[in-house]
This record gives structure tokens, C-alpha cells and sequence, in this order.
């Protein structure tokens, strides 16, 4: 089973014109449960097959399912991969309609084996990502997510005598990891474009 990544992508200042553009992109057909992108208002080379290929391709990850639309933000799921190659062709799209339009997506792994975040500015066609994988969490974070037996091990405690001591030990870290991983993601943004705005 692949492991989910879940996206969420917002337009911070949308105009109506953008976001029409995106009510239309995203649909959902007659008797399905599902919303559908349709990609074909954002690719030329779309023929109409999701195939994995093209998915990967094009997309940035073998597939995209959307969860959730409203007016100026989209909540994606994808396999394996953040959906970079969508974020910018959809950024540049947008940017044709609304010259200043200014997108963030936040990402992260179920795991999370990585998270990170894409922002990009319309008036400087400018993009810029934070990407942080679990090799770097320790060194850049200070926090690390931990199961049970990591736990047990760090703290010298016995899984069976000591299960909910360890269960609750890894919720407070697990919930510190979290909120740190959080808090880079959007310093990261802030801090982006706060400089955007004084190159402006």
C-alpha cells in the first residue's frame, strides 16, 4: 500500500476570476462520490487517460484524489509524492488570470517520512519550497516522531509492564513533533513573503 501524502493548497488573495477558475477545474460528476480535476484545462498534452505515466509526469505522483474544494483552497491525497509539477503549472494558470496571485500548498507523509511546503508569488512569478525529510528531523527539528519501542528503549521501560506510561510518553512527543513540524512550515511562509513584499 502506498503511503498517503496529504496536501492542502491555497490562494491567499483570489480574486472571483480565480475563483470560478477553480470551481470549474474541480467538479464533481453526476452520481460519483468523488470530485474529479479536470486536467485538461491545465494540460495540453492531457488526452484523457490518468494513466500512471502521465500521472508521474505531469502530476508529480502516480495519483491525485481530492478531498475537499471550496472557493480558494484545494485538499488533495497523493501516493508516495508531493504534487509539485500540479502546484506550479496550476500556479502559473492562475497567475494568467490574476497577475498577484499568491499560493501556498502544505504537504506531509502519513508517516510522516517528510513534510514541507510550496509557496509561490504571482507579481514575481517566483516559487520556492521547504522540504524536510526524516533523516533531517533531529538535526533541523530537535524532534523526532517515535513508536513504542523507541520509546521503550529511550526511556529504559518494559513494553508490557509499562504500556500506558510509553503510550502516553509517545502521544507528547508525537504531539511535539507535530506542532514543530507545523511551526517550520509556517515560519517558512511568513518569512518568504515578508521578503517577497520588500522586493516588491
Amino acid at each position: 500500500m502506498a503511503n498517503h501524502v496529504y496536501c492542502n493548497i491555497e490562494v491567499r488573495n483570489a480574486s472571483d476570476k480565480v475563483v470560478a477558475y477553480l470551481s470549474e477545474l474541480v467538479t464533481s460528476p453526476p452520481n460519483a462520490f468523488d470530485y474529479c480535476i479536470n486536467y485538461d484545462m491545465l494540460y495540453d498534452n492531457f488526452d484523457g487517460e490518468e494513466t500512471r505515466a502521465w500521472m508521474t509526469e505531469n502530476v508529480g505522483a502516480k495519483w491525485l484524489q481530492v478531498e475537499d474544494v471550496g472557493g480558494d483552497y484545494l485538499t488533495v491525497m497523493t501516493a508516495w509524492d508531493s504534487p509539485d509539477q500540479f502546484f506550479q503549472i496550476l500556479c502559473e494558470k492562475l497567475q494568467t488570470i490574476q497577475n498577484n496571485v499568491e499560493v501556498v500548498m502544505h504537504y506531509e507523509d502519513e508517516m510522516p517520512n517528510f513534510f514541507g511546503v510550496w509557496v509561490y508569488d504571482g507579481l514575481g512569478q517566483e516559487f520556492d519550497n521547504l522540504h524536510i525529510d526524516d533523516s533531517e528531523y533531529e538535526a533541523d527539528m530537535g524532534v523526532r516522531p517515535m513508536d513504542m519501542d523507541d520509546i521503550a528503549e529511550l526511556h529504559s521501560l518494559d513494553i508490557d509492564d509499562d504500556y500506558d506510561q510509553i503510550d502516553e510518553l509517545m502521544e507528547e512527543n508525537n504531539d511535539k513533533f507535530r506542532d514543530e513540524m507545523h511551526n517550520q512550515q509556517y515560519d517558512f511562509i511568513q518569512e518568504w513573503f515578508a521578503v517577497e513584499e520588500e522586493l516588491v
